[in-house]
């Protein structure tokens, strides 16, 4: 079955069962965070949530600038190294 990247609204705890429901079919979602940005204890919490969840499932999750987050299921990992090259 194909792989789909899905796209979700972190704008409040609920949307993260549906983003492990996603995680769990093997897909990866990227999550917008900046509906929570002006409530930092919620946001927290929900990244707090989320890394858990992701753990569960043995995926893995990196943020990508401010706004947002990249969940990956189990079988695919975030490669941190930047592949653009020398910053010199």
């Amino acid at each position: 079955s194909e792989i789909l990247v899905r796209m979700a609204e972190l704008n409040d705890l609920d949307v993260i069962s549906e983003i492990k429901m996603e995680i769990g079919r093997g897909n990866l979602v990227l999550v917008d965070i900046s509906p929570l940005r002006r409530e930092k204890d919620i946001l927290d919490e929900a990244i707090g949530e989320l890394k858990a969840a992701v753990e569960d499932l043995r995926g893995d999750i990196a943020g990508l600038g401010d706004n947002l987050v990249i969940v990956v299921p189990k079988k695919m990992r975030i490669d941190r190294e930047n592949i653009l090259g020398d910053e010199d």
